[in-house]
């Protein structure tokens, strides 16, 4: 209520005019944790940053923007979240038709005591024209510098504008965006690539028990052979190495949706010890599945036996290789086949696409990156030639054969 408790906004008729300064530290967490009358109102209130996934401070920079008068500033600390995940999509969409003045990212620097979240200052002003560049740090200490004014003297960058967009952000210097931006414009996304398809691992829900070793697996065989039917090699993401696989020699129960379990008794036999820890809704997570079942429907599982281009869902490195011998994978793994793995797992090998990634990656606790998601999606594939394809291909498969001849042959000489 303006009029009582900052009458200094209002003109003599009462009219409200604006904030010369709005600044503060707005609370974060998850809109979905609201209760839906209050989602509504929020929606119904046509916020652009609105987004039942997105935290509430999105709506803070928003309403904080709102209120002020013409050429006012807007000056707030919050979570860096919004720069790298998909929630922040709104957000950065509305901040980049701003007038960003400066940013100051701390990475993972924790500067309050209280709260482990990476954090971020952003200054807007309210003007019609926006300027062209923005004054940007970004913090590499995890440790905050006794003299804090000499840092920001001696690593401020002026940033083009034109790079705080509606994409992932990220706070290099203008050259390194500008060969990201180059990097792009020769290639097409990883998800556009010959009609390839992006699947995820089998997900059972109860890995301890769905996951066996060799001998169990051939105490089940031997009580009845109809067993080996539905026991599959199974791959964890440890198991990937960047050009070579390391299996160590477990398997899956892989007791896919509607199967009929009374045609595999030793099986059922082994999984019915363990049925109170399998049932959906009290061992397991709730869903439309049997206790004997795996948790998700899996519903491309052939694609399993198929050659396929692999790798680990988180890694602090790009770790793809190929799998030839229909073995399956569990859900800390992604797969695609394609015809085209010798190719494509040079590529997604390559120290570019390590540095083109952690550009704009979603780091994952200290120092994991997410190998999946729509930033992944999107990594740029060279189009070249059958021809020079086939020279990368020739030299992955010299790199394919040392690796299985001996896991850890250099072949950095290679590579």
């Amino acid at each position: 209520e303006w009029r009582f408790e900052f009458p200094e906004v209002l003109d003599n008729e009462g009219n409200f005019i604006g904030f010369d300064v709005v600044i503060g530290n707005p609370p974060y967490f998850s809109i979905s944790t609201l209760d839906s009358q209050i989602q509504q109102y929020f929606l119904k209130s046509s916020f652009e940053t609105f987004a039942k996934g997105s935290d509430i401070y999105c709506l803070f920079y928003e309403r904080g923007f709102d209120i002020l008068k013409p050429e006012g500033t807007i000056c707030f600390i919050t979570s860096n979240r919004f720069c790298f995940t998909n929630y922040g999509v709104d957000l950065r969409t509305y901040l980049s038709n701003k007038n960003i003045q400066q940013v100051i990212n701390f990475n993972d620097l924790n500067i309050f005591e209280n709260a482990n979240v990476g954090s971020i200052i952003l200054m807007l002003e309210k003007k019609r024209n926006i300027s062209k560049n923005v004054l940007s740090l970004d913090f590499k200490s995890t440790h905050l510098p006794n003299k804090l004014d000499e840092v920001i003297h001696n690593n401020a960058k002026i940033i083009n504008k034109n790079f705080y967009n509606s994409n992932q952000w990220n706070f290099d210097n203008n050259e390194v965006q500008l060969l990201k931006a180059k990097i792009e414009s020769k290639a097409i996304p990883f998800i556009n690539w010959n009609d390839i398809a992006i699947n995820r691992g089998v997900t059972t829900g109860a890995n301890n028990i769905f996951v066996i070793n060799s001998s169990i697996k051939e105490k089940l065989c031997k009580e009845d052979a109809s067993s080996l039917e539905i026991i599959k090699p199974i791959l964890r993401g440890r198991d990937i190495k960047r050009f070579g696989i390391s299996w160590s020699g477990d398997w899956i129960i892989f007791t896919k949706r509607g199967i009929n379990i009374e045609q595999y008794p030793a099986i059922k036999k082994y999984l019915t010890y363990y049925q109170k820890e399998l049932e959906p809704g009290i061992g397991r997570k709730p869903g439309n599945y049997k206790w004997y079942e795996i948790q998700d429907i899996t519903a491309f599982w052939t694609k399993f036996e198929k050659k396929k281009l692999i790798w680990t869902r988180l890694s602090n490195a790009n770790t793809f290789a190929i799998s030839q011998n229909e073995e399956f994978s569990l859900d800390s793994t992604s797969f695609a086949v394609t015809n085209d793995a010798e190719y494509l797992c040079g590529i997604l090998n390559s120290k570019v696409v390590l540095f083109y990634f952690k550009l704009g990656s979603v780091i994952w606790g200290k120092d994991g990156i997410k190998w999946f998601g729509k930033y992944f999606d999107y990594i740029p594939i060279p189009q070249i030639s059958i021809e020079e394809q086939q020279q990368i291909i020739e030299l992955v498969n010299k790199i394919l054969a040392a690796k299985k001849e001996n896991p850890k042959a250099d072949t950095s000489q290679l590579e």
